[in-house]
């Protein structure tokens, strides 16, 4: 019976480490949104923290007099004027779910490492905490599913269906950072 648990211990570690792999590398890429075009001027790339330009220069309905160059994080100083036109509710949204699943597996992550470690070895109530642990890491694991199910559906709906958003929409595409 200890054999098939530390088993599954190590199967959810490797699951979990992969999970947290491509979470990571989404969570920190720019290629979210993507510029189809070959001589791209203005609106390049987009990720959830950063955004990339080339001598772009916002919609007048942006209220924005100022030519933007480069790449900036989004909550750059810079960018203030420009984050209620590029950066909406449902962006935002996107931003804080992600966040909370990254978080999330995180612990998971430590929680499949306490249990492999046995950090418990001589405490009497041991199969109760990795039985707990594991319960708790796997719950996390669902909510993780469903909030990053609801921000990846959220942004791809919304993004594609923003025309006011980002200028140009039919030569935008959802790259390959979205879909991780």
């Amino acid at each position: 019976m200890a054999m098939k648990s530390k088993t599954f211990s190590l199967l959810g570690l490797i699951f979990c480490l992969a999970c947290l792999t491509a979470l990571i590398i989404s969570f920190a890429s720019d290629k979210w949104v993507v510029s189809t075009e070959t001589e791209v001027v203005g609106f390049k790339n987009l990720g959830l923290w950063s955004v990339c330009f080339e001598m772009y220069q916002p919609p007048p309905y942006a209220l924005v007099d100022r030519r933007y160059d480069g790449c900036w994080w989004v909550l750059d100083k810079e960018l203030e004027l420009l984050r209620h036109y590029l950066f909406p509710d449902w962006f935002v949204g996107t931003q804080v779910l992600v966040t909370l699943g990254l978080v999330f597996e995180l612990i998971c992550l430590i929680g499949q490492i306490v249990n492999i470690i046995n950090c418990f070895p001589h405490s009497r109530f041991k199969e109760k905490i990795t039985l707990g642990i594991s319960l708790t890491a796997g719950l996390l694991h669902g909510i993780t599913g469903v909030l990053l199910s609801v921000a990846v559906i959220m942004f791809g709906v919304r993004a594609s269906n923003s025309s006011g958003w980002i200028e140009k929409p039919d030569q935008n595409y959802l790259s390959w950072s979205f879909g991780m």
